[in-house]
Formats: structure tokens, C-alpha cells, sequence
């Protein structure tokens, strides 16, 4: 007698979410950042010298979306799990050169805006972060009176981002949610390869685009995904962003979102990150010394991320108006800030080859051997 087909669907719904998770939320664990080698590939981003290849960080993963393509309800259950589960996010710009911040952020990206633009065409992103030029204006300019939303801006281009209007950049990448924090880090160091980036570029995230994005999200699959989307998930959604920048003055926040916290969000991430220079040396201190504790428990991983941090740091303020208004102030020794953190800079720089030398060595020899 012949076995007979198995029916999936006729698995209890729990499995086939279990099942789903397998196959599509297999992305393997992120590298510990510092001093483990990556694995990059060469990605090519549209419009601006399309040729030449941009180096990024790949996502790993064992992904098999075939099941996605059995059924309709199959899609519409697998799809929600995978969605919920890796939490897609999309960022996207245009007139705004990132090859820098691509090249260094070492975030996995999972797909991107090459070969057909098949990050634009996904349509479960939980979260979307759009970058835009805005013309620059001067120190001291209110920019609370200004009517973004009606005004046209065009980039300086002798001081903008871009200078060739006729082939601007373009970006278009798929980030996993697990991932969004360090993208946002690496987005507040933007400064130091772009200059005045925080008071030139306007962001906007759209939260909750899912429901619009395809004809398949009706009934319960829809009222599904609108509870998904509840104030605990804007909340985790909105986190990584708020704690990590600072000193953004033009910002959207889009979509079904709670008011309130879309409020005291703008709020934190229009503030200044230091209030005083006593306040910087504190902070970048308390790295050192974190990255000294480290160092001796021979944790060097976490002494070089310390250390580092706090190098990228005072490469930032330097960049940014604050540097000017803190480099004369004195401490109680009667020492400037700019001889202090001059000082403190030094220190760190010393730091950082008491880890990379020891390491380079080890794997030059493993290598030889």
C-alpha cells in the first residue's frame, strides 16, 4: 500500500511556526566586534560609480524561502514568523555619500540595492530609516522655524554631501533587527568622515509599513500584524535609535506610533550628548578605565571596543562645533580641555597596540605554521 502525502498543514500551527523559524530566521551569530576577521563581500550601489565596489560586512545564513511559495496561507504564516522574528530593517538614502560609514560600520547586511534593487522590493520591513540632504545653514539659525516639509533643499556644493547633481548616491540595504544598534552607533560617528553631518541631513523613520505593502495582509493575518506593532514593540523598535544619537536637529518619525514617545524620542535625539567639557572628560575617562579593567582580566576584545570608543569619540567632538566651545574651559588642575583630552587621546593610542600587536603576532604565526 502507498504511503500516503503528508500534509503540512495538517501539522498543529505551533510546529509549522517552529518550522518556519528553521528555515527562514536562520541567520548565523554576529562575530564579536574587534579583533576576529570578517567576512565581507563587495556589494555595487546604483548611480554612483556604479563600477566600483563598496566593501560591507554579509549577513551568514542558511535561509530557504522556497516554502514561502507552497500556498498562500503557508506564505501569509511564514512570512509573519519571519518578519516578527528577524525584524527587518530598511535603510535607504540618496544624495548622501555613505561609502565610508558602509566601509567601516561592519554591520551584516542581508541584501542590497545591486542586481535589481532587490532591497527596495521586499515588502516586511518593521522599520524604515530614509536619509536626506538639506541645504546648510549657519551657526546660530533657528531651525525651529523652518517648514521642511514644503521647502526645497538642495546640497552645497562646495561644502555638501554630493557635488555631482547629475550622479548622486544612492543606498538601499537590508539590516536585520538584532543589528540596528550597531548601524545607529556607527550613524552617530558619521561625523568624523562626513563634516556637520548631524545638522545637514534630515532622517525619517516609518514604523509599521508592513500593512500597506502587499495585497495578502487582509483579515486576521492583518489584525495580526497591527497587534504586533504595539507600544512595547515601538519601544524596542525606537530604542537603539534614541540612545545612540545626538545632536540630530531635523527628524520624522512616521506611521501608526504612539505620540508620546515619538515626542520624548525627538527629544533625546535633538539634545546634546555632552553638557559640559567636564562632563566628555568624565565619560571618555570612565572608557579608559573600563578598557583598563578589561585589559587585565585579559578580556581584550572588550579593553580594544573600550578603548576604541573612546578614540572615535574625541574624533567626532573634534569635528562638531562643541570641540570650540570646550577647548578653552580649564579643570580644577587648571589644565584646558584641549590639553586634557590631547592627553587622554595619547593614552588611548598607546593602549590600543598593547592588544593589536600581541594578536597580529599570534595569528602571523599560526599562519606560518
Amino acid at each position: 500500500m502507498a504511503d500516503k502525502p503528508f500534509r503540512f498543514l495538517d501539522l498543529p500551527l505551533e510546529i509549522r511556526q517552529k518550522i518556519y523559524r528553521l528555515k527562514l530566521c536562520c541567520f548565523k551569530p554576529l562575530k564579536p566586534y574587534g579583533l576576529v576577521e570578517r567576512q565581507y563581500q563587495c556589494i555595487q550601489h546604483a548611480g554612483f560609480d556604479a563600477g566600483k565596489p563598496v566593501r560591507t560586512c554579509r549577513a551568514r545564513h542558511e535561509v530557504e524561502t522556497a516554502i514561502l511559495r507552497t500556498s498562500k496561507q503557508v506564505y501569509c504564516e511564514g512570512f509573519d514568523v519571519m518578519v516578527k522574528t528577524n525584524r527587518f530593517v530598511h535603510v535607504e538614502s540618496k544624495g548622501i555619500e555613505l561609502s565610508h560609514l558602509l566601509h567601516s560600520m561592519q554591520t551584516p547586511v542581508v541584501t542590497n540595492d545591486a542586481l535589481q534593487s532587490s532591497a527596495d522590493q521586499f515588502p516586511g520591513y518593521v522599520l524604515t530609516l530614509s536619509l536626506a540632504p538639506y541645504r546648510r545653514r549657519k551657526i546660530g539659525d533657528d531651525l525651529s522655524s523652518i517648514n521642511w516639509a514644503s521647502e526645497q533643499h538642495e546640497p552645497d556644493d562646495e561644502e555638501g554631501f554630493y557635488s555631482d547633481k547629475q550622479n548622486t548616491p544612492r543606498y538601499s540595504l537590508m539590516i536585520l533587527g538584532r543589528d540596528w544598534g550597531r548601524f545607529c552607533k556607527l550613524l552617530a560617528d558619521t561625523d568624523i568622515y562626513v563634516d556637520n553631518f548631524r545638522t545637514g541631513v534630515k532622517l525619517t523613520l516609518t514604523i509599521n509599513g508592513i500593512a500597506g505593502s502587499s495585497s495578502l495582509w487582509q483579515g486576521e493575518t492583518l489584525k495580526n500584524l497591527k497587534a504586533f506593532f504595539n507600544e512595547k514593540t515601538q519601544y524596542q523598535l525606537l530604542l537603539p535609535f534614541r540612545k545612540q544619537l545626538r545632536g540630530f536637529k531635523i527628524i520624522s518619525i512616521l506611521g501608526d506610533v504612539d505620540e508620546a514617545l515619538v515626542s520624548s524620542v525627538k527629544d533625546e535625539v535633538q539634545q546634546r550628548k555632552y553638557t559640559s567639557a567636564e562632563d566628555f572628560l568624565r565619560t571618555m575617562n570612565a572608557k579608559k578605565e573600563a578598557g583598563n579593567v578589561h585589559y587585565r582580566e585579559k578580556e581584550d576584545e572588550k579593553a580594544l571596543e573600550e578603548w576604541r570608543s573612546a578614540v572615535v569619540e574625541i574624533q567626532r567632538l573634534k569635528k562638531i562645533i562643541l570641540w570650540d566651545e570646550f577647548k578653552n574651559e580649564t579643570n580644577s588642575t587648571g589644565q584646558t580641555f584641549d590639553e586634557a583630552t590631547t592627553a587622554l587621546y595619547s593614552t588611548l593610542l598607546c593602549n590600543i597596540p598593547q592588544v593589536l600587536i600581541p594578536f597580529n603576532l599570534r595569528e602571523t604565526y599560526a599562519r606560518l605554521n
